[in-house]
């Protein structure tokens, strides 16, 4: 049964037992009578197979009624939860991301009641849903024209046109998690052949793509085939062209686009061939690639990643017990992914990081040092490196601080499997020695690389971020952030395989938290009151200096500095620190910091020369990201009025 004679069955159901004229189903349908009619026929049939209990009445004149025997317990749950009803109700955000797809890859108008025709809701729910697709689209510099008799279009060039088509695709798959949205708007051995082609291209030029691209770079290649054959072609420039061209990149894509174009019977155009080769650029790497960029990479690209490398390492050297500058693991790992991440900026590939909240949480302040670092880069050099690229490049200092930190005689032996790149892999490398130091973690390899590194590889542990389709392969499920709830559920799961003992942590209250600089169920209206408050505070007992408070309202303008679940940690520039101290601030009621709400503020004011010291601000973020997903702790702590009572809470 069709959408439609769901909706007749609704209809008929909320007034159960009373007649209903034909005339307002189709009024609520949008259709005619006789459709109305032929419907109900086909329902009536349905409900003849599910209950003896249900019958549909007419009378003339008076409509159609649902008879359902009095104290019947037939639910409409039930009705329409039978094998004989197919289920294909969609949520309005779906709706919406598929009349954004629909747009997108229409060369024609498409009118209200076509649409209206296909989703069972009437026009003006249609044209609510454009004018917010429209807004949605702007970001891509694109615009829906609607016009009288004709119909709906998109407006724009097709360059921004499946960059948008790009990004719907994700959204429909975060609607259908169920369910390949891939699968089911291209054919399956289409998805294969584009698959097999880029694994066969890494092979050929000896580098290793992360699975994220490879799937990134499968979607694209699949619509720029789509549009081929749709007669819709990109276009650059040629000062553009000739700029791509001279890359090593542009060669990968020749040799792709020629296979596909045989197995597809299409022609790329040059235009096509460097839209591809301007993805290709984009691309993230592997670890194991062994990646000499400077085969590849031009003096002008080579001089600015070189310049931001030097400036972070400058920057953030003495944060942590790690030593930055002579770790030659991050310098080439930020090598790498700072190569991908100017390519991105410079030919406009969109970036996201879904982990961004979760690296802003696990270390806050080094994120926030780095942000201060890009942003100042940004200035100095008239470029943008957006905050998506400033969470992975934190993942990459976060690793090596870690790393600073290992090395026990190791028992077992594992590997990672992750799907987003060297900068995350490594760090999920560190944490896990971390928590399992009598595990040799021998390598991180994508889900592709399963079978061979297996065969030539004993491995007791496998670590993986993505499900892994193949039941043959025994492996840990893992999110690509390790927050203390997802610690322990890490070691449960490999409890089940080998029992050894819990590490035992030893909490002591941290050095930096004093009770004159705690205060707790205040009332203020907004941050800049807090701020002004605690800077005060710390001015009148001088372990501030006056410039202190406006570089905090300067940082706080940079990126604001909630990290979610009601907290907040502002902080300002070390070198307007007198004395390290951490205030803690809690409200009766929560402000809006940025986005979020906020009812817990840790203002740091922490010499930079500190963090450093036998890890105590390490210690800190540790047991500040526990706290930011325990909820029980938290509101123990908002509600506390008694300063001795929360010192014992807070300890460390």
């Amino acid at each position: 049964m069709n959408k439609r004679e769901e909706n007749l069955i609704r209809i008929l159901y909320e007034r159960k037992n009373n007649f209903v004229l034909i005339k307002e189903m189709a009024k609520e349908e949008n259709c005619c009578d006789k459709t109305v009619r032929n419907s109900l026929d086909r329902v009536e049939e349905y409900l003849n197979k599910f209950s003896c209990g249900l019958k549909l009445e007419r009378k003339k004149g008076k409509g159609i009624c649902l008879r359902i025997k009095p104290h019947s317990k037939v639910t409409l749950k039930d009705i329409l939860g039978n094998n004989y009803m197919k289920e294909d109700t969609i949520s309005d955000d779906e709706r919406r991301a598929e009349l954004s797809y629909t747009l997108l890859m229409s060369t024609k108008a498409v009118t209200l009641e076509e649409f209206s025709k296909k989703y069972y809701v009437n026009k003006k729910i249609i044209t609510e849903d454009l004018k917010k697709i429209g807004r949605q689209l702007e970001k891509y510099n694109l615009k829906i024209i609607s016009k009288q008799r004709i119909g709906n279009f998109i407006k724009g060039l097709e360059k921004d046109k499946r960059k948008a088509l790009f990004n719907t695709i994700k959204d429909l798959n975060q609607f259908s998690k169920s369910k390949s949205t891939l699968r089911d708007i291209f054919l399956p051995h289409e998805i294969d052949i584009v698959k097999n082609e880029i694994m066969d291209l890494q092979r050929n030029i000896r580098i290793s793509f992360t699975d994220e691209s490879n799937n990134a770079l499968v979607i694209h290649i699949l619509f720029m085939i789509k549009r081929i054959k749709l007669n819709q072609p990109i276009s650059f420039f040629k000062d553009e062209k000739d700029l791509v061209k001279s890359k090593i990149q542009y060669s990968w894509a020749v040799k792709l686009t020629k296979n596909l174009g045989n197995i597809f019977s299409i022609t790329f155009s040059e235009d096509e061939i460097i839209y591809l080769t301007i993805h290709l650029l984009g691309m993230k790497y592997n670890e194991d690639s062994n990646i000499d960029i400077s085969n590849f990479i031009v003096k002008s690209e080579s001089n600015i990643v070189d310049l931001l490398i030097n400036r972070l390492l400058d920057g953030l050297e003495g944060i942590g017990e790690a030593s930055f500058k002579t770790d030659e693991i991050l310098k080439q790992a930020l090598r790498l992914h700072l190569y991908g991440s100017i390519n991105r900026i410079n030919y406009g590939l969109s970036l996201e990081n879904p982990i961004l909240d979760e690296i802003k949480r696990m270390n806050p302040y080094l994120y926030y040092e780095v942000l201060d670092v890009v942003d100042k880069f940004n200035v100095d050099y008239n470029i943008q490196i957006p905050r998506e690229e400033v969470g992975y490049i934190t993942i990459h200092f976060q690793a090596s601080i870690e790393r600073s930190k290992k090395n026990l005689e190791k028992k077992y032996s594992a590997v990672i499997l992750c799907h987003m790149g060297v900068g995350i892999s490594n760090y999920l490398k560190i944490k896990l020695e971390k928590i399992f130091p009598w595990v040799e973690f021998i390598g991180s390899i994508s889900v592709k690389e399963i079978p061979k590194f297996l065969q030539s590889n004993h491995v007791d542990f496998i670590f993986s971020t993505v499900d892994i389709d193949d039941s043959y392969f025994n492996y840990i499920k893992i999110n690509s952030i390790i927050d203390k709830k997802e610690e322990s559920k890490i070691k449960e799961s490999v409890n089940n395989n080998l029992l050894h003992k819990e590490l035992k942590k030893d909490r002591k209250s941290h050095k930096y938290i004093y009770e004159k600089f705690i205060f707790l169920r205040k009332s203020f209206k907004n941050k800049f009151e807090v701020i002004k408050f605690i800077t005060d505070k710390l001015r009148e007992s001088n372990r501030i200096d006056a410039e202190f408070h406006s570089s905090v309202l300067k940082r706080e303008s940079i990126d604001s500095t909630e990290i979610g679940n009601f907290l907040a940690i502002p902080h300002g520039d070390s070198k307007h620190i007198i004395s390290s101290t951490i205030s803690i601030l809690t409200l009766k009621e929560p402000i809006i910091w940025g986005k979020e709400q906020v009812q817990i503020v840790f203002l740091l004011s922490v010499k930079k020369e500190d963090y450093s010291k036998d890890n105590t601000m390490g210690g800190f973020f540790k047991h500040l990201n526990d706290l930011s997903n325990n909820k029980e702790d938290l509101k123990k702590l908002i509600e506390e009025d008694n300063i001795n009572n929360f010192f014992k809470l807070i300890e460390l």
